[in-house]
């Protein structure tokens, strides 16, 4: 697997959050993409995905239900039909943080060189609920996971995906 990710930060959220060094440092490297000023600006995610689009199939994208009606709305609007929920469960991401590890350990992972990836991989705390299903959890408040969870859901994702005939 490759992963090349794409992160996004309201221009607001660059001058207060307590991060705001290192985020306007990622910026200036390219490796954080400002979209829009005080929230972010789904309609240009939008617009990348479609460009991305042009040169690589997307089976399918996948996102949190939680407070995401407006970009989905934007993306099938667009003309986009391949969103699909993925619930935050415990139970749905034990699958893929098993297999993350598994991978990891076998050199099947590849990731691209933004440096958000290895920030937010190394967030994560492994929680466990009494059935001993695993849920990717923040070491602390302001620290991001973002880009792991996108990785685990698209392990996730691709782990129950059927192929359309």
């Amino acid at each position: 697997f490759y992963f090349k990710n794409d992160y996004y930060i309201p221009k607001q959220t660059i001058e207060n959050h307590p991060n705001r060094v290192m985020y306007q440092s990622l910026v200036e490297n390219g490796h954080l993409k400002i979209c829009g000023k005080e929230v972010v600006d789904y309609q240009q995610i939008a617009n990348d995905i479609i460009s991305n689009a042009r040169y690589v199939n997307i089976l399918q994208i996948g996102y949190d239900a939680y407070r995401s009606k407006e970009f989905i709305n934007i993306i099938k609007t667009a003309g986009i039909k391949n969103a699909v929920p993925y619930s935050q469960t415990y139970s749905n991401f034990t699958s893929p943080v098993e297999s993350f590890e598994l991978a990891i350990y076998q050199g099947y992972l590849v990731f691209d060189t933004n440096l958000l990836n290895p920030y937010c991989i190394g967030n994560v705390v492994i929680d466990e609920d009494k059935m001993e299903n695993k849920k990717p959890i923040k070491r602390s408040v302001n620290e991001k996971i973002d880009g792991a969870i996108c990785m685990l859901m698209c392990l996730g994702m691709f782990n129950n995906y059927k192929r359309q005939k």
